[in-house]
C-alpha cells in the first residue's frame, strides 16, 4: 500500500455539550480515495472540515505527512494551500467570472504571478470541459457546471489532498452524474480523495476504504466489497439494508 498521507488519531469534537466526533482514528493512503457514508448529522462533513483545520479538534491529532497539523497555534493557511476542499454549496463569488473565481486564491495567497494563474486555470477549465464558461459569472451556469468549477478552484492551489463535502447533494438528479465524472477523472490522476456521500454506487464503485459513521463513530470501514456486502456492526448493517430497500444502492 501507498505511503501514509493523513492520519487521524484519537479525533473527538463537540459543539458545547453536543459531541460530533469520538475517538475517530483512520489512515489516509496517498493516492487512495476514502468514502465517508452514513445518516444525515454522523459527523461526516465536521470530519472534513476538521482536516482542513477549519474546526478545532477537542481531543487527539491530525497528522499530515507525518507532522501534527492538529497542534494549538499551528499556522492553518500553508495546510489549506495543501488540502483543498469543495462544499456543497459551491461558495463562488457571485460578482467574479469563472477565470476570476479560479485565479483568486492562486494570485493573492500564494503569489502567483496573474498571467500563471490564468494559463493554468484555463488549463483545468479545458480538461473539465468548460474552456467556454471562463468569462461567464456563477449565475449563468447550471448547478453542475457551478460544482464542476468550484472543483477547478480547488485544484488550482495544486493541493495534495482533496476534501468534497457531499458535492452532488445541491444538484438536479441528471446534473450528478457529469460531477462524478471530475471525481473519477481526479482518482484516475492519483489525487488523495476523502469525500462525504450519499451516492452509495459511487461510493461502492470508486472508493478503496468506505467509512460508515454513526453518532459521531466510525461503526465500520475497510474495502468497499466487504463493507457493502458483509459489514460486521449490527448498525451498519441496519443502515445499509436501509439503503438497499430505498433502491440507492
Amino acid at each position: 500500500m501507498s505511503n501514509i498521507k493523513l492520519s487521524l488519531r484519537r479525533l473527538s469534537k463537540s459543539y458545547g455539550h453536543h459531541i460530533v466526533l469520538h475517538n475517530v482514528s483512520l489512515d489516509i493512503a496517498e493516492g487512495s480515495v476514502v468514502t465517508l457514508i452514513g445518516p444525515s448529522g454522523s459527523g461526516k462533513s465536521t470530519l472534513l472540515r476538521c482536516i482542513n483545520l477549519l474546526e478545532p479538534i477537542e481531543d487527539g491529532e491530525i497528522f499530515l505527512d507525518d507532522v501534527d497539523i492538529s497542534v494549538p497555534g499551528f499556522d492553518a493557511n500553508p495546510v489549506r494551500r495543501r488540502i483543498g476542499m469543495v462544499f456543497q454549496n459551491f461558495n463562488l463569488f457571485p460578482h467574479m467570472s469563472v477565470m476570476e473565481n479560479i485565479i483568486l486564491s492562486p494570485t493573492r495567497t500564494l503569489g502567483i504571478n496573474k498571467a500563471v494563474a490564468r494559463a493554468k486555470a484555463m488549463e483545468l477549465l479545458e480538461r473539465f470541459g468548460l474552456a467556454d464558461k471562463a468569462n461567464s459569472y456563477p449565475d449563468q451556469l447550471s448547478g453542475g457546471q457551478q460544482q464542476r468549477v468550484a472543483i477547478v478552484r480547488a485544484l488550482a492551489i495544486e493541493p495534495e489532498v482533496l476534501l468534497l463535502d457531499e458535492i452532488t447533494s445541491s444538484l438536479d438528479p441528471e446534473l450528478v452524474g457529469e460531477v462524478l465524472d471530475v471525481v473519477r477523472e481526479l482518482k484516475a490522476s492519483g489525487m488523495t480523495l476523502i469525500l462525504a456521500t450519499h451516492e452509495m454506487g459511487f461510493a461502492r464503485d470508486t472508493s478503496d476504504v468506505v467509512c460508515v459513521l454513526d453518532g459521531g463513530y466510525i461503526i465500520e470501514q475497510g474495502p468497499p466489497s466487504q463493507v457493502f456486502t458483509a459489514p460486521q456492526s449490527e448498525r451498519a448493517q441496519q443502515f445499509l439494508q436501509s439503503i438497499i430497500n430505498s433502491g440507492r444502492l
